[in-house]
């Protein structure tokens, strides 16, 4: 029986076949020549094509190990700028920032903290590639840990290369006394990869003809 389609083969996709090849009534029955003497012969005949053209290779990677880093942003009240960044952090092979904006980054001015998460090294991969992150962003309670934090999803690429809340928590929250985020006019900002994935391009699968 002829099939004479092509079919792709690769690292992720490693195997091709029929679930309904042929029917057992037509295979048991002699006189079509497939079963004699209760014997058949399998086979398959193969031509590999060279192919030049791509294809993507999915990973993930859950809870890394060095996925959480911790900022101190002291003399909080202090702050004057638009915007202030963190050290870079070195996690899940990549390097990240956390961008703070103490006022807001939406009109009006003076109502919420905004806070955003910044892949910083995007640019040294080609256009084709892409990561995946669920991550948590957190203002730490640093006495009673009642922490205000949210988890987010976000593709990042070289054309998006941050994500975050603009109303990530009020200033009001943050300055009542009751939740204790500041001590020492220090506020205390985490961020936490949760689990990231790549999506790379990749060259060199296989086409076959199966006939």
């Amino acid at each position: 029986m002829l099939d004479g389609r092509l079919r792709r083969f690769s690292a992720i996709k490693n195997k091709w076949g029929l679930s309904q090849m042929l029917s057992l009534s037509i295979f048991n029955n002699a006189s079509n020549g497939y079963l004699i003497g209760d014997s058949c012969v399998f086979g398959v005949e193969v031509f590999v094509i060279k192919n030049e053209g791509k294809g993507e290779h999915f990973s993930m990677i859950k809870d890394p190990s060095d996925g959480a880093f911790t900022w101190e942003v002291q003399k909080f009240s202090e702050l004057t700028a638009e915007f202030y960044y963190s050290p870079v952090y070195l996690a899940g092979r990549h390097q990240w920032k956390l961008k703070l904006f103490p006022n807001g980054n939406t009109q009006p001015r003076g109502k919420h903290l905004s806070l955003f998460l910044e892949l910083r090294d995007c640019t040294k991969f080609h256009a084709g590639w892409k990561l995946f992150v669920e991550f948590t962003l957190r203002i730490r309670d640093q006495v009673w840990s009642h922490h205000h934090e949210k988890t987010l999803r976000k593709w990042f690429d070289a054309s998006e290369n941050d994500w975050g809340l603009p109303s990530f928590i009020s200033l009001t929250e943050i300055k009542n006394q009751s939740n204790i985020f500041i001590v020492n006019d220090t506020l205390i900002v985490e961020g936490v990869l949760n689990c990231l994935s790549v999506l790379k391009d990749f060259d060199g699968a296989s086409l076959i003809r199966k006939d």
